[in-house]
C-alpha cells in the first residue's frame, strides 16, 4: 500500500494527453482536407 495505483497511472496519463491532442489535430486536418476536396 506504499505505492498507490494513482502514482503509476499518472505518468501513463501524462503520455496519453499529448497523444490525444495530436490525434484530435490530425482528425481536424483530415476533416478540413476532405471538406475542401468535396
Amino acid at each position: 500500500m506504499a505505492n498507490p495505483p494513482a502514482a503509476s497511472i499518472r505518468p501513463w496519463f501524462l503520455e496519453l494527453v499529448p497523444l490525444m491532442v495530436v490525434l484530435l489535430i490530425a482528425v481536424h486536418v483530415l476533416a478540413l482536407f476532405t471538406g475542401f476536396t468535396d
